[in-house]
């Protein structure tokens, strides 16, 4: 094996080690003591958002909630509801 190719495959290994070890501290420092992301008891919501929360935060037992399973129903409707299609129009046609 010629030196120069053994050279630039240590330096590929090196640069490689060099970005997973740049990957890990950058996620070990997004992580507060409790070892959940940082922010996520932080963020400032509207009422729809925090009784969200709340439902996020009851885990498994908000599939029983009967506020949660009604909450999450208006919002698929709001989001999945089928809308009006626009008509393209084209300068000078009469629709």
């Amino acid at each position: 094996m010629d030196l120069p190719i053994f050279v630039r495959g240590l330096a590929v290994a090196a640069l490689g080690i060099a970005a997973v070890a740049a990957i890990q501290a950058v996620a070990r420092n997004s992580r507060d003591e409790a070892g959940g992301f940082v922010g996520r008891d932080t963020w400032t919501v509207p009422s729809a958002s925090a009784a969200l929360k709340r439902c996020n935060d009851l885990g498994l037992t908000a599939a029983t909630d009967d506020a949660c399973r009604s909450l999450w129903m208006e919002h698929r409707h709001r989001f999945l509801a089928p809308t009006k299609p626009e008509v393209p129009t084209v300068p000078g046609v009469a629709p």
